[in-house]
């Protein structure tokens, strides 16, 4: 085990909830080293989610444990759990190991958008709480990650701490396609970073198959191509002129799209509501 915990979570920074998480598990485990990947995931959003600790997990130590705690019902699964007053299987809190890396989760999809043919599920265990965190009404984390991380990062098994969990019971997220034509390719904005960079969910494969060599496009985010008429096709960020808008494929693999020292974020949506964006439909377009 590395002995590493990271933290993916819609707690924010603002707020004591991190700190009182960590100061819990240092009680049990005084040597366990925090990373947090982000406290700023859009509330429950699991597609943001699922994208920032994607981006991250991967790179660190074999045995590394990842916390993610996004409460992540639909709304039908939100009137489902409030008309029959039960637990269902998408409320589960599970524990993974999936490639060389451990996972504590709800049973909410998130899972499904990590792991793949190169990234296999190896073990699952359904997490039960703690009885020591009973009085802890408004903060679930602690009942049921507390002890999971603090065992694991000292070197545990996930097999102590709870039963198998059945395959069959995983929740999945399907993803839809990037939509193309012979010139364009349409998507979804699914975070905006702390420049005011859009990063999208259009694959940079899928960009380059429709750009074909073209490096100039029409940008439209939520609809509108007013203000981006001549977005630069980028190989890198440092090769973007000063104030000009451009488009890259960033480390994760996704199309990025900002303007050169500046918010993009800010342009769009105003220096006041940076985020509201997320979600938003992105079409990239070329002549």
């Amino acid at each position: 085990m590395s002995g590493i915990i990271t933290l993916t979570t819609d707690w924010g920074i603002g707020d004591p909830y991190a700190a009182l998480f960590k100061a819990h598990v240092w009680r049990l485990c005084p040597q366990a080293v925090f990373a947090d990947i982000s406290h700023n995931v859009h509330v429950a959003d699991k597609l943001h989610a699922a994208y920032l600790l994607n981006s991250a997990c991967w790179a660190f130590p074999s045995g590394t444990v990842h916390v993610a705690d996004v409460r992540c019902m639909s709304d039908d699964q939100q009137q489902m759990f409030l008309n029959e007053k039960k637990r269902f299987p998408f409320m589960d809190y599970i524990g993974v190991r999936c490639a060389d890396q451990y996972f504590l989760m709800e049973n909410n999809g998130i899972l499904s958008l990590l792991a793949s043919e190169s990234k296999a599920v190896v073990e699952v265990v359904h997490l039960t709480a703690d009885p020591d965190f009973n009085s802890y009404n408004t903060f679930n984390a602690l009942n049921h990650y507390v002890y999971a991380a603090s065992r694991l990062a000292a070197g545990g098994s996930l097999s102590e701490l709870g039963e198998p969990y059945p395959a069959e019971k995983l929740e999945r997220v399907v993803l839809t396609e990037n939509e193309t034509t012979e010139n364009s390719v349409k998507g979804h904005v699914q975070h905006i970073d702390a420049r005011g960079n859009l990063i999208t969910d259009i694959r940079g494969e899928v960009l380059k198959r429709v750009a074909d060599g073209r490096l100039k496009m029409r940008v439209s985010v939520g609809g509108c191509f007013e203000r981006l008429n001549n977005v630069l096709l980028k190989k890198r960020y440092l090769y973007v002129p000063s104030g000009s808008f451009f488009a890259v494929v960033n480390t994760g693999g996704f199309v990025e799209l900002g303007q050169k020292d500046s918010s993009l974020a800010a342009v769009l949506y105003g220096p006041d509501d940076l985020l509201s964006g997320i979600g938003d439909d992105v079409t990239l377009s070329f002549e």
